[in-house]
């Protein structure tokens, strides 16, 4: 170590690590493929920073924190911007996922401005700040940057150190073949790195308001590191108003040194020519994209979403089908309705928010979401979050993005599925970017829907070079092999006769049967066809309960189910060993585990209308949605929502917290729940009578 005050920091290797809220404000990346960094935002501070794919977060996150300068006659002051700031977010342009964050003290002491992107060129993550005394002068403050690695999506095992990168002082981290770099456009007054709980910036800042230990070396545990900012460097005047202005760029590379050098070309570099190159980026991609067009400003992600379901509740109670229809030509190069603002820009950003959730080498794949569930009750043993590949998601979210009139991704995508099938036909429950499984159930809807995308994409002239015949051939076998019960549902839970993974699998098998005869396989189709045949035929045999408690409160004849045990026909899916007739309701203490499958309501057998099997207009349909909105419907001031199913254990508790925290808590109001919803049903049976169908 070539700091001359070498000073190890104690208390190894720190508090079990935990990663931060997934109630994000905003993610991004940029769009040029040589920067393989993405970033999430919450609480007024960046969250998850993944890099080189976008699979892999390396920081749990980058705040700042505040306190006096230490004079005598301060008053002791410490404020954690991400705990004690009012977070307001901008968008830098309608539909771009660049970000100005303005962030004020709930003290009214000061106001942090932030302004967040990633480098187009390199991979760092670069956000200038402005921060403005309230009350007092600048130099009655300081102002330090916190970070936390958690590289390789683990919190253990980082080494943190301060050390200068050919004269400039930065702070590091590394493990195994990631090193990230911190630097910042103004000196650092002080440098520290220690271990979480023990011996980390937070503590001595909470205690002493100042950095008095500068630790340089935190090796193999859960590190932090904290960095003081010379603000008197960078005071100036903007708006005429007295702040200081510095830049932080948190790099990476394989290396310390290339992490660093990385840092030092982005601080080189003007920002605001980077974020003018990062937002231009992102309208380029916007030229592509189908739709209404964007206004002249954007509004702020909060005021967009509450306008727009504002806005979209009024219009769903007023618009129709037919409006909807209305007019000639490519439905995708005009919009239907006369959209307000607020839901153009929620378009927009939508279309950009999937996009940032693509890969830039294993191009074609999109993780579910950039983000942790629950992450501030997650270490290391959460490794995937839902930062992983589900084929459903890919093809649903790839999907969107055809619509949107992305089509070239829609064939990465594709391309990609052919990539990660395995060698039976069917797709991992969920994968890392290489097709490395994580979690190992067999979910039949998702071996079925690569199907319907490589249709989808024939039907729109848009397969070019591709031949998914091969893919769809094996993935139809597979289903044919297994189905119709599936070991999964679509909620990853119980096993049995899904109308969800039933309308999917059908659907599948009769593209597959058409695809098998323009291939010239006649026998192959006619099998694929009469398995459909008979499957669908079976739908109500095997899901559709009737004279049950919850039809006669509802006053219909029956409904369908939320899945069937495999018992209710003549399969078999190695169910876990329950009583004949239960399903397995997961994430419940033992003796609310389970329940009668008729007594399970959920949305899915809308599925049966989504994929063509059955019309809107079906009485055992229009029963079901009398069911489903009596039972699991709740009304909101923006409209009409509804659980996955009734009794449903996944998901926070009333008051916020997370699901897994206290089980003993939900035994006490199972219960109550159950004599509640049949109170619900009988309550609203007279209204029933009287409501239009939902679907």
């Amino acid at each position: 170590m070539p700091l001359s005050n070498y000073l190890p920091a104690p208390g190894g290797p720190g508090l079990e690590p935990r990663w931060t809220s997934s109630a994000k404000s905003g993610v991004g990346t940029a769009f040029d493929g040589r920067s393989l960094v993405w970033f999430t935002i919450s609480h007024g501070i960046l969250d998850e920073v993944y890099y080189p794919r976008v699979d892999q977060a390396n920081t749990r996150d980058l705040g700042l924190l505040v306190t006096d300068a230490g004079a005598p006659n301060d008053a002791p002051f410490f404020s954690e911007e991400k705990r004690d700031t009012r977070s307001v977010v901008h968008l830098l342009a309608a539909g771009v996922p660049g970000y100005r964050l303005v962030n004020t003290c709930t003290r009214g002491r000061y106001e942090i401005e932030k302004t967040i992107v990633a480098d187009p060129e390199r991979d760092v993550v670069v956000q200038r700040v402005r921060f403005r005394a309230l009350v007092g002068a600048l130099e009655s403050y300081r102002v330090f940057a916190l970070l936390a690695p958690h590289i390789g999506n683990q919190g253990y095992g980082n080494d943190a150190w301060c050390d200068e990168y050919k004269g400039i002082p930065m702070l590091f981290a590394r493990r195994g073949d990631v090193s990230l770099a911190l630097a910042s456009s103004c000196d650092w007054r002080a440098r520290s790195c220690g271990y979480v709980g023990v011996s980390d910036g937070w503590r001595q800042l909470r205690e002493h308001r100042r950095l008095v230990d500068e630790y340089t070396e935190a090796p193999n545990g859960n590190v932090a590191l904290t960095g003081e900012v010379d603000l008197e460097a960078g005071r100036r005047v903007v708006d005429d108003h007295p702040v200081a202005e510095f830049v932080l760029a948190l790099a990476f590379g394989g290396g310390p040194a290339e992490a660093a050098q990385r840092a030092r070309m982005t601080l080189a570099s003007s920002f605001d020519r980077i974020a003018e190159a990062y937002v231009r980026e992102w309208q380029s991609y916007h030229e592509r994209t189908l739709g209404p067009e964007p206004p002249g400003r954007a509004l702020t992600p909060d005021d967009m979403r509450v306008s727009a379901e504002h806005e979209l509740a009024a219009l769903a109670n007023g618009a129709t089908h037919t409006d909807a229809l209305a007019g000639s030509g490519d439905p995708r190069d005009r919009t239907p309705i006369d959209l307000p603002v607020s839901v153009v820009d929620l378009y927009r950003t939508s279309a950009a928010v999937l996009a940032c959730h693509e890969d830039k080498r294993a191009i074609g794949a999109l993780i579910a979401s950039l983000s942790i569930p629950w992450g501030q009750t997650k270490g290391d043993h959460e490794l995937g979050g839902y930062h992983l590949v589900w084929p459903r998601d890919l093809v649903e979210g790839a999907g969107a993005l055809m619509a949107a009139g992305h089509c070239n991704l829609a064939r990465r995508t594709l391309r990609y599925l052919v990539s990660t099938q395995e060698a039976d036909g069917r797709w991992p429950q969920n994968m890392w970017l290489d097709g490395t499984a994580y979690w190992r159930g067999i979910q039949l809807d998702e071996t079925a829907f690569p199907i319907l995308f490589a249709e989808l994409l024939r039907r729109e002239d848009e397969l070019k070079d591709l031949d998914p015949w091969p893919m769809i051939r094996k993935a139809s076998a597979f289903i044919v092999r297994h189905g119709p019960v599936t070991e999964q549902d679509r909620w990853e839970e119980d096993g049995g006769y899904s109308p969800f993974t039933l309308a999917v699998e059908i659907a599948a098998l009769l593209v597959a049967a058409d695809c098998a005869d323009r291939e010239g396989h006649h026998e192959t189709a006619s099998v694929l066809r009469e398995t459909a045949d008979a499957w669908n035929d079976n739908i109500e045999r095997w899901t559709y309960v009737s004279n049950t408690e919850f039809a006669r409160l509802a006053g219909v004849d029956g409904y369908y189910t939320r899945i069937a045990p495999p018992e209710a026909g003549d399969a078999s899916a190695g169910a876990d060993a329950l009583p004949t007739g239960y399903v397995a309701i997961r994430n419940r203490p033992v003796g609310s585990d389970r329940a009668r499958y008729e007594h399970l309501v959920s949305p899915d057998a809308l599925a049966l209308v989504r994929f063509g099997l059955r019309d809107a207009n079906d009485q055992r349909i229009r029963n079901t949605v009398r069911v489903i909105d009596a039972l699991i419907c709740r009304r909101t001031k923006t409209g009409p929502t509804w659980h996955r199913y009734n009794d449903d254990g996944y998901g926070e508790h009333e008051d916020g917290s997370p699901y897994e925290s206290d089980w003993r808590r939900d035994a006490t109001r199972v219960g109550a729940r159950r004599v509640c919803e049949a109170g619900a049903l009988a309550a609203r049976r007279r209204g029933l009578r009287h409501a239009g169908s939902a679907v």
